[in-house]
């Protein structure tokens, strides 16, 4: 194991080809440290760091830092400043602390914890599991079957082809799924929830929700209140559109009769008298 420390002022720090202990010091640091599993530190000001494929464990500190960690699986914790964290194909821990941080977590399995600002969180094809915390977050969760937390600030996550669950949190949210089976769980406040092509399961929270339904995908929609949550079926014309009731569920149906959602526990005859509200514009009404 080889130490190498940085002085006062401004270094360039190139690790071994073995593994390596790598202090930044004070001043605005280069550090580069491409073999091994390294254990780097960053110093108090705004540092380059750069691994390669081993197993890293990285502290930025302080500063303005841009950490790019390589493919190994890595341990990364962010610093006190706005940090722009980049990691490859390996199976990454990242912590974004505080500032406003922009994370890449590449395509590996990933656990990534969102700080105490706004971050913008991207992660590839991987199966990850994402903490957004607080502030006003952006998520891109990938391909992969991910689990996504949102925080208590106002998040906009998307989420690609895989099975998703989703988790909204308090704020006012803006959720777009791809064509996998996403379950989504609506937080306290008012969320928009754009369901993709999939076969999704939804249950709403205490806020006026709005869900966007996708003509080819269905979904299970749960503690809909047609007192206050909304449906928008993205059609311009919504005459071929019908509510057929089912026991106390209500089906959204087109004129085939391809279901577009299923409302649990809300009864046909309920919806229909609220269907200007909730639609936009006055449904058939078939019951069952």
């Amino acid at each position: 194991m080889n130490y190498i420390f940085g002085t006062v002022g401004d270094d360039w720090l190139e690790g071994t080809s073995s593994d390596d202990v790598i202090f930044g010091g004070e001043g605005i640091n280069r550090i580069i440290a491409i073999y091994g599993d390294n254990l780097i530190y960053g110093g108090s000001a705004a540092d380059t760091i750069t691994a390669g494929d081993g197993n890293d464990t990285i502290y930025a500190n302080e500063g303005l830092n841009v950490i790019d960690a390589g493919d190994g699986n890595n341990l990364i914790y962010g610093g006190s400043a706005a940090d722009t964290i980049r990691a490859g194909n390996g199976n990454d821990t990242i912590y974004a602390n505080e500032g406003l941080n922009v994370i890449d977590a590449g395509d590996g399995n990933n656990l990534i914890y969102g700080g105490s600002a706004a971050d913008t969180i991207k992660a590839g094809n991987g199966n990850d599991t994402i903490y957004a915390n607080e502030g006003v977050n952006i998520i891109d969760a990938g391909d992969g079957d991910n689990l996504i937390y949102s925080g208590s600030g106002n998040d906009t996550i998307t989420t690609g082809s895989g099975d998703d669950t989703i988790y909204a949190g308090e704020g006012v949210n803006t959720i777009s799924t791809g064509d996998g089976n996403d379950i989504i769980y609506s937080g306290s406040g008012d969320d928009l929830i754009n369901a993709g092509r999939g076969q999704n399961q939804i249950w709403l929270g205490g806020g006026q929700d709005t869900i966007s339904l996708e003509m080819w995908g269905s979904s299970e929609i749960n503690n809909f209140n047609p007192y206050q949550d909304q449906i928008d079926l993205g059609l311009s014309n919504l005459s071929g559109v019908v509510l057929i009731g089912q026991g106390n569920d209500t089906m959204i149906g087109l004129g085939n009769y391809a279901i577009m959602a299923t409302l649990h526990n809300v009864d046909v005859q309920t919806v229909a008298a609220h269907s200007t509200n909730i639609f936009g514009a006055e449904l058939t009404m078939f019951s069952s």
